[in-house]
Order: C-alpha cells, then structure tokens, then sequence
C-alpha cells in the first residue's frame, strides 16, 4: 500500500476516533434530546403515551391473525404456539425499521436547525436513535408478557438479548450515518429506502424460514444478512436457548459489515454540516 493509500486509510480511522469520542462526550444531550423527544411525540392525544404501546399491540394482532389464524389455522412452530414465534420476529423488525428509515430522514428534517447550532449532526442521530430504543422498551413489554402468558419462562440465554439489543441500535446507527448523507443529498433516496424495508420484511424470516431444498448459495447468503441476524438473535435467545458464539461466522460478518458502514458514516458525518446549505 502506497504513502497516499496509508495516509487515506489513517483518516478514516481518525475521523471514526473523532466521532466516537464526541458520542462519548455528548451521552448527556443525546439522552437529554432523546428523553424530550420521547416525552413530546404524544403530547397532543388524549391517551398520550398509550398509543406507544395500543399501535404496536394492534400490529402484533393483525399479523398473528392473518398469518397464524388465517394461514396457518393457529399452527404451533417448534414447540411454541405461532404467536410467539411471530412475536419474538415482529419485534426485532419492528426495531430496525424504524431506527433505519427514521434516522435515514432525519437530517434532511433538521437541516435548517443544523446550520445553526454547534451540535454535530451525528449527535441528533444518536439521539433519534436512543429516542426509538426507548419506544422499542415498551414493545419488548410487550412481547414478554405475550411469551409469558404463553408458557415460555425466561433462562440464562434470555439475557443474550441484551446483546442482540447492542447488535440492533449499532447497525441501525451506521446504517443512518450514510443514508442520512444520502438523503441529505437526493431526497429520492429515503422512499427509494422505504420501498426496499418494505420487500425485506416480506423476505425476511418473520413469519417463515428457510424450507429445506433449496440452492447452498441461499442459506449462506440469508445467513450473512445482518438483519436476519438480529431477528434470528431474538428467537436464540429466548426461544431455542443458544448462544451468540455459537454463530461465529454470523457474527464475524456481522460486525465487519458494521463496522465498514461506521467507518463510512463517519468519513462523511464530519463535513456534513458545512455543506447541509449547499444540499
């Protein structure tokens, strides 16, 4: 590798270095933005912080009624009743879709407040990001008491889903830290995102999982798919009792496509803001 190549190779890292040292500085305004935003999305209903948990629980039983009622005639999967195999699906999607396609506009919904305040961008990412972590909080409630009043009980691999949690919200924050610049740039870019989050639900394995006889190549590549490794997180964890380190290979891939994402989000989160007035 040349002298340029190592010099451009050093400033990305440095430019992640920055980055995750001002996250690490400003822990106290992303939870101060996140907890005021949390606090206000509700303010002007009159059931108030009961939507955060009614529009979940609504969407959890349309889906348990159509695809386990209606297509599957309340069939059982692995042992568990249907409800809570979808559950444990719904709820890690439910996640990630919204930490991607939030975080994805959310620059281009701020930019006039951008411009104007010292606050780097990044810093109200995170905070969107902590913002739907706390939203996401209720819906896991949610999902135990659903597993609960269904016979599961809770063991020590349950605690895993701490980590599949961490998995969620980093992969979700890299993610937005690219496609926020993406958007801020074409604001084609976001429905064009909406469009592809609404196939990969279909795609993904929410409400189904891989039949036998199909090609290697598709089991390597649904396996790879870091979004399928959140979601079959879930079910690990809480339902079939294994590790993450059992998925070594999973979780290798996983991390590393992380990690290029942070890499790149946070090459063009440090000039973003003098630019927000040119996009």
């Amino acid at each position: 590798m040349g002298t340029l190549g190592r010099r451009g190779l050093f400033r990305w890292f440095d430019d992640a270095y920055d980055v995750t040292r001002t996250l690490a500085r400003s822990l106290s305004k992303i939870w101060g933005v996140a907890l005021f935003e949390f606090r206000i999305q509700y303010r002007d209903s009159r059931l108030g912080l009961l939507w955060a948990i009614l529009t979940p629980l609504t969407q959890i039983g349309v889906y348990w009624f159509v695809f386990g009622v209606g297509l599957r005639g309340g069939s059982v999967r692995d042992g568990y009743p249907f409800v809570v195999w979808l559950v444990c699906g719904v709820t890690a999607w439910s996640h990630l879709s919204k930490g991607i396609l939030g975080g994805a506009g959310e620059l281009r919904s701020r930019q006039g407040l951008i411009s104007k305040i010292s606050i780097p961008p990044y810093v109200l990412l995170a905070s969107r990001e902590l913002k739907i972590f706390l939203d996401h909080a209720l819906l896991l409630f949610i999902m135990f008491l659903i597993l609960l009043s269904n016979g599961w009980r809770p063991d020590l691999h349950a605690a895993h889903l701490v980590y599949y949690l961490l998995c969620a919200v980093w992969l979700a924050f890299s993610l937005d830290m690219v496609f926020s610049a993406l958007a801020l740039i074409a604001a084609d870019f976001r429905r064009l995102l909406s469009s592809a989050m609404r196939l990969l639900f279909f795609v993904s394995p929410i409400f189904w999982s891989p039949p036998d006889g199909l090609p290697p190549w598709f089991y390597t590549l649904f396996a790879l798919d870091p979004l399928n490794y959140v979601i079959t997180g879930y079910r690990n964890s809480l339902l079939y009792h294994q590790d993450p380190w059992e998925r070594p290979g999973e979780s290798l891939f996983f991390w590393a496509f992380t990690l290029v994402f942070y890499l790149i989000g946070c090459r063009y989160q440090r000039d973003i803001r003098d630019r927000v007035a040119d996009f």
